[in-house]
């Protein structure tokens, strides 16, 4: 059998608070399709003063409403700074869909696995807005609440993020290199020692063959 030890600690950077505030999403005319219907807000006012580091959490926050209906909203961290103007320095993640007029909350994690220059990129789609021509358009976020968290592990700790269903998850393949490789009737503990910085519910552990070739989860 093999042991494994976790910690499972994280600290805050900073965490900008939750200000209202209008954000803009213009029509995004690099946003593909035919008519192109994608509308896209940066904004960088939440990470003026946050240097990003790869492993770092920023958790972003929003609530409030939107003036038109939005489909497939998402959030990213991204680097628009030339020569590239266009760097994921954490990829893009659901929000969910907004009815206009109907309020929203969404909070979603985004690990940093790029440094750069950091802005919040919104993006989402109106079919009906962008018609043929979008340009000129946009769609109008009046937030009631607005806040981006930046976490950064301690060392050795580990980071569950957002799962898009209210739980988080994370899997772990540095700290269950078994040798030799385990077979049906092995029984494998793993231990887990620290703390956490929020309180969990339903704590649960399972070893998962997380390649392609299983479908990217065979318990």
């Amino acid at each position: 059998m093999k042991k494994v030890l976790l910690s499972i600690s994280v600290a805050v950077l900073f965490c900008f608070g939750a200000i209202a505030q209008t954000i803009e999403m213009p029509w995004n005319q690099y946003g593909g399709g035919d008519p192109v219907i994608a509308y896209q807000a940066k904004d960088a006012s939440k990470v003026t003063t946050y240097t990003p580091q790869v492993g770092d959490v920023v958790t972003v926050t929003i609530a409030g409403t939107a003036n038109y209906d939005i489909s497939q909203f998402q959030v990213a961290v991204v680097d628009d700074a030339p020569p590239s103007y266009w760097k994921e320095l954490a990829g893009f993640k659901s929000l969910g869909n907004v009815t206009a007029g109907t309020s929203f909350s969404f909070t979603v994690d985004l690990t940093i696995t790029q440094t750069g220059s950091p802005k919040i990129v919104f993006d989402g789609k109106n079919a009906t807005l962008a018609g043929t021509n979008g340009a000129g358009t946009s769609i109008t976020l009046s937030l009631t609440s607005y806040t981006v968290s930046i976490f950064t592990p301690i060392a050795g700790a580990k980071i569950l993020t957002d799962n898009g269903d209210g739980t988080k998850q994370e899997k772990f393949t540095d700290v269950l290199a078994l040798d030799p490789a385990v077979k049906v009737g092995d029984v494998v503990r793993v231990t887990l020692k620290g703390t956490a910085d929020v309180s969990a519910t339903s704590f649960q552990t399972v070893i998962v063959d997380g390649t392609a070739a299983a479908s990217y989860w065979k318990n």
